[in-house]
Order: C-alpha cells, then sequence, then structure tokens
C-alpha cells in the first residue's frame, strides 16, 4: 500500500498525493490499531494480577489457528475479541 503510494507520487513528482496514502491507511487501519492499542494498556494492568494471566493464558492455548494468527496481527474488531474471550474475559480486562 505505502509502496504503490510512494511510486505514483514519485512518478508524478507530486508528494501531496501521500495524503490520499495517509487517509486510506488510516480508513483501512487505524481502528484496528487504536482498540489493539486500548487492549495492550488493559493487558498491562491485568499482568500484575497472577489469575487474570493465568485466565488468558489458559484461554489463548483454546483458540483455533485461524483466530490465534489474527489475534497476533492486531486484525481486531470488538465482535472478534467478543468471540474469542467471551463475556468474561471482557469483563475482566475492562
Amino acid at each position: 500500500m505505502a509502496a504503490s503510494a510512494i511510486d505514483i507520487a514519485l512518478q508524478k513528482n507530486d508528494l501531496s498525493l501521500l495524503k490520499k496514502y495517509t487517509a486510506s491507511w488510516k480508513k483501512k487501519y487505524y481502528n484496528s490499531f487504536l482498540l489493539a492499542y486500548h487492549l495492550q494498556k488493559r493487558i498491562m494492568k491485568a499482568s500484575h494480577d497472577d489469575k487474570k494471566m493465568d485466565f488468558g493464558v489458559r484461554r489463548l492455548g483454546e483458540l483455533s489457528d485461524a483466530d490465534f494468527t489474527r489475534l497476533l496481527s492486531a486484525d481486531l474488531s470488538w465482535p472478534f475479541l467478543l468471540k474469542i474471550g467471551g463475556m468474561s474475559m471482557v469483563k475482566m480486562l475492562f
């Protein structure tokens, strides 16, 4: 995505075209990364409680390969988090 935008901007000698890339990136990825950031903050807070961490690690072991890969790639959404964690995990973290 970025390489293509840079290539087009350089070919047309117009770096202002990179603003389109920024807008496209935000539209496609921003919400997912913002959710991942807030989730990471909650996990860091919960990491001081061994019971919560043990629960989370056990739950990770129950994920399918596809869901685990999606989680690691930060392809996150609220429906996906509810699917993999259930309400008990969401309540625990929030």
